[in-house]
């Protein structure tokens, strides 16, 4: 259950002993009209005491206070004992100066006054923990209370909600719902994207709420947060996203809305595809190179525009420079009639590699090595002859990377019963398969994610993604390039 029906022990023994007068079920029914009929206008001070510490203790221990009614009392004699009481209870006054936020939140009774709040009361019992459902619905009629009782919102309401929720529902972790230095809490996010909905449909006349000065206090993190919303960008946007992957035309909307904020993410310590689950769907192709089009306005589509004109001034460069045998060989299929597009595109792209020979690598205190030419042909695109061969190759692969202290880089993996006739395309990142259309869109989707994510090319081929970096998204000076490649770049621009 979300709350005990223990008895109290602040309730005072001299009210306790009157059974017949005042008893802990009274105390429970209680309301505003009791109590000034129980505690003269005379002891005005003494009765908004009670008042009070009645409605506090009511609150602790999940009692709902009455619309109407339930006693009338006049001048009862227990009254004395409600002041000896209140002579030795400490008063705890608020801090706010004149009349703000004179209405007290309490949860359990706010939650119960809605259906939806019973049913996540209902939910909790039946399976001792929110759903993120349940949690948006606690969150929203929180918020909502702040606003219906034009309530200042500071640091100390976000506490002392977070505080019931979790007197309420045990399981629940507080730091859920408060700020950090990292984002902020749902409580926050809730409360703005409300803010906002509600300005944007009128019924909030002015940001007085948004500007006040106690939103200072929230977190350092929370103003720099703020700073960042693009234009129509709402918490309610960033927290949407987190669980939800359709329809399309949203996740589309919001993901282009959010995008500074999950720059901030990739920058950060966070685990991108734990914090962003619909990175693991199938829209993520579309997501990343909406994410990469910020990034590098109108580059996205380059390789694709560029592509022929590469083949044709690519294949004369290779015959006179390339020396390796079994890549010489290669070259001889892309004149075949049997060999289908997708394998010529890929047998240009892996004999850069003859092109531009890996340089050598030396990781921390081990014998420096040079990484062969099929080394980094395979760093760049792997290729298997059967799809069941694709997490096979993964698991190999990850063995081998761990026994290097190194880790796992976005890789391309083709499938097909051999390079002639290649058939399948997929992006391989963090436990992800990405499937492509073709091999130059798997090409294209893996070059942005290196981007958008911030990650570094596999030193094995690095100077392949240079050279895409450089000749086909032209995006020069990003990184240091050997003369080699400078050369062979400058030669096929002229």
């Amino acid at each position: 259950m979300i709350y005990s029906d223990r008895t109290p022990h602040i309730i005072p023994i001299e009210l306790q002993r009157k059974r017949k007068k005042i008893d802990i079920e009274v105390l429970k029914e209680l309301t505003v009209t009791d109590i000034d009929n129980l505690i003269p206008l005379e002891k005005f001070g003494v009765r908004i005491k009670f008042r009070q510490q009645l409605f506090a203790w009511k609150r602790d221990n999940g009692y709902v206070t009455p619309l109407a009614s339930t006693v009338s009392v006049s001048a009862d004699p227990s009254f004395n004992a409600i002041e000896n009481w209140l002579n030795t209870v400490p008063v705890v006054l608020d801090e706010v100066t004149g009349s703000e936020n004179c209405v007290k939140l309490d949860l359990l009774s706010l939650m119960k006054s809605s259906v939806t709040g019973k049913v996540t009361i209902h939910n909790y019992n039946t399976h001792k923990t929110l759903s993120v459902n349940d949690r948006n619905t606690v969150s929203t009629l929180i918020a909502e209370f702040w606003l219906n009782n034009n309530i200042k919102v500071s640091h100390k309401e976000y506490e002392t909600a977070a505080n019931q929720i979790k007197i309420n529902f045990p399981s629940e972790d507080e730091k859920t719902y408060l700020n950090s230095k990292k984002q902020r809490g749902k409580l926050a996010e809730k409360y703005y994207s409300l803010c906002k909905k509600y300005r944007q449909q009128g019924l909030i006349k002015s940001r007085y709420n948004l500007k006040r000065k106690a939103v200072d206090d929230i977190s350092s993190s929370t103003s720099e947060y703020n700073d960042d919303l693009e234009g129509g960008e709402s918490f309610g946007d960033y927290e949407w996203l987190r669980y939800n992957t359709a329809p399309p035309n949203l996740v589309y909307e919001k993901w282009g809305r959010t995008f500074r904020q999950r720059k901030k993410d990739i920058a950060g310590d966070v685990n991108i595809f734990e914090r962003w689950p619909i990175l693991k769907q199938e829209i993520a192709v579309s997501l990343i190179e909406l994410d990469f089009n910020k990034i590098y306005p109108d580059k996205n589509t380059l390789l694709f525009a560029k592509w022929d004109q590469f083949a044709i001034k690519i294949k004369p460069i290779y015959l006179r420079d390339i020396k390796d045998k079994r890549c010489k060989l290669l070259l001889d299929y892309l004149e075949s009639p049997t060999v289908n597009e997708d394998s010529k595109h890929y047998i240009l792209c892996i004999n850069l590699n003859a092109l531009f020979i890996p340089h050598i690598i030396k990781k921390g205190k081990e014998k420096p090595y040079r990484p062969s030419i099929l080394d980094a042909q395979n760093s760049f695109a792997v290729h298997v002859t059967d799809k069941t061969y694709v997490q096979t190759y993964i698991e190999k692969r990850k063995t081998e990377l761990e026994s290097q202290n190194r880790t796992f880089q976005p890789t391309i993996i083709v499938v097909g019963d051999s390079i002639h006739n290649l058939v399948s395309f997929y992006v391989y990142i963090n436990d992800v398969l990405y499937e492509c259309s073709s091999f130059l869109k798997a090409v294209s989707t893996t070059f942005q994610i290196y981007h958008v994510f911030n990650l570094k090319y596999p030193s094995e081929c690095m100077q392949v993604w240079q050279f895409f970096e450089n000749y086909f998204y032209e995006l020069p000076n990003l990184t240091k390039i050997s003369t080699a490649l400078n050369a062979v770049i400058s030669e096929m621009i002229r």
